[in-house]
């Protein structure tokens, strides 16, 4: 199953939002996969609204959240207590289809991850994140759905 398709099919959950990982070492093609599967046409109509968030090293919750915050407005929220920025999350995302973009998440601990996740439930049925990571332990810490190993060449096809 390609990973348009399964960013279309909104039956394969059983929470209404769904993880799709893709995990590999720096410089596979992780993040142009994601863009392009990003603005693909039917992934475009397919969900009420899109977001892109860039994670990186540092996985602090409340400055992804509200970075998520920022890319579903059109506008960064400005310092927020953590239950304010919830509350405008969840006006946001709640009861709507949305594709979220964490890329190059680095986490590797489960209690952050899971603090985050709370915060995007509210989706309606078929909502999904899609994450882009280098750390394979990645794996343990999400749950998620559905994980992608993206593999480099061997030595003999680089050649």
């Amino acid at each position: 199953m390609t990973i348009v398709q399964l960013l279309l099919d909104s039956n394969i959950q059983v929470e209404n939002v769904s993880i799709v990982a893709l995990v590999g070492i720096g410089g596979l093609g992780k993040i142009t996969l994601a863009q392009l599967v990003y603005n693909n046409e039917n992934v475009t109509k397919h969900f009420d609204f899109k977001m892109w968030v860039c994670v990186s090293d540092i996985f602090d919750v409340k400055l992804i959240a509200e970075k998520i915050t920022g890319s579903a407005k059109g506008k960064m929220p400005e310092n927020l207590l953590m239950d304010k920025l919830q509350e405008m999350l969840s006006k946001e995302i709640d009861g709507k289809k949305y594709l979220l973009v964490l890329d190059d998440v680095w986490n590797e601990n489960r209690d952050e991850w899971l603090k985050l996740i709370d915060l995007l439930m509210g989706g309606s049925r078929g909502s999904k994140i899609l994450v882009t990571s280098h750390a394979e332990l990645f794996a343990n810490v999400t749950w998620a759905n559905s994980l992608y190993f993206i593999k480099g060449l061997s030595k003999e096809e680089s050649w």
